[in-house]
């Protein structure tokens, strides 16, 4: 995914420390749930978009796919898309939703744990169900 939540020097320093960028995914995505609590969801989003991009960092990062790094990259997505929503940001949304479904099948065809990945694809699809069309350019929605 292309995502532009962090800055290109924070994105270059978590590529090189994978210790950092899970930890730093941690503090982002629980702090986007703190302020979503608390009623403030566009600073959420916005640290719910840094958890994302982190959690696609770690990823890129893997030489071996694991299942945290799923369940990482497939909350945060949620987490974004719900946000998003709550904004009324449903381009955005269906967007982001495009995006992780299309990382995540690229995932699966790498190999990686199949009913992880099936499972964070159907959480995705499932949040804009009714509100999103999830699908190809045609509007079509998948199931």
């Amino acid at each position: 995914m292309k995502l532009n939540f962090l800055c290109n020097n924070h994105r270059q320093w978590l590529r090189e420390n994978p210790n950092a960028a899970q930890s730093t995914w941690a503090k982002a995505f629980d702090r986007s749930q703190e302020l979503a609590e608390g009623g403030h969801f566009l600073e959420a989003a916005r640290q719910a978009g840094c958890a994302l991009e982190t959690a696609d960092i770690l990823i890129a990062q893997s030489r071996a796919v694991s299942r945290n790094d799923i369940h990482r990259f497939s909350e945060s997505s949620a987490q974004l898309v719900q946000l998003l929503i709550d904004l009324r940001e449903m381009q955005l949304a269906h967007t982001i939703i495009q995006g992780a479904l299309h990382r995540l099948q690229a995932l699966m065809s790498g190999g990686a744990h199949r009913a992880d990945i099936l499972t964070g694809c159907k959480r995705l699809m499932s949040i804009g169900e009714g509100r999103l069309q999830v699908g190809g350019s045609a509007g079509h929605t998948v199931h």
